[in-house]
């Protein structure tokens, strides 16, 4: 009976949409990322290379001022006597797979049903590929999300970038961004 009534209750608030837990996603998403940019900035990383790159078959993402994201492990770190932090990323969007074949369509319609349908960002998701760059742009971000893009590692960044990588199967250093009308974008450079 006491498990009949708890798969009701969850049930229940899984149907319903509630202020408090969408304030304890904001409060959770604050936290976490005051206290990693405050590592960031106090290890001197504000103006470093942002990835997301594969490092001894796992998902990374990383962030250092020179070099190439190889053979960094997870947490903060020295490389080429620079400092760099690394957060294992391999749970992050894991059901998302590589497509078959890299075009701007295949790419765009994955991305609109990951990042819009899926999970809420934005209303839509425009992409441009060209030999060594991808852009996508977010466009009608959600409100929600929107006060913590300029946080180095803000959600929006974070999630485009990892969904992108997974679906090209390639790595990727964030090579420029910004506002636009609309929403935000982010230019991949691909990494071989």
């Amino acid at each position: 009976m006491s498990s009949i009534l708890t798969g009701l209750v969850l049930l229940m608030l899984s149907f319903a949409v509630s202020e408090s837990i969408i304030n304890s996603l904001i409060e959770y998403l604050s936290l976490t990322n005051n206290a990693l940019t405050s590592v960031i900035e106090n290890v001197d990383l504000l103006e470093s290379d942002f990835y997301v790159a594969r490092v001894d078959n796992e998902l990374r993402l990383v962030m250092l001022k020179r070099g190439k994201p190889e053979a960094v492990i997870p947490g903060l770190g020295v490389k080429f006597g620079e400092p760099y932090l690394a957060i294992p990323a391999e749970n992050v969007l894991e059901e998302v797979t590589q497509v078959n074949e890299v075009t701007e369509k295949v790419v765009e319609t994955n991305l609109n049903s990951i990042l819009v349908d899926t999970l809420g960002l934005c209303g839509r998701v425009a992409v441009k590929l060209s030999e060594k760059l991808i852009r996508v742009d977010l466009i009608n971000v959600n409100k929600v999300l929107k006060r913590f893009e300029k946080m180095p590692l803000d959600p929006l960044k974070t999630l485009a970038a990892v969904a992108t990588a997974r679906l090209i199967g390639k790595d990727l250093k964030l090579s420029d961004s910004g506002n636009t009308v609309s929403g935000v974008y982010y230019v991949f450079e691909v990494i071989e």
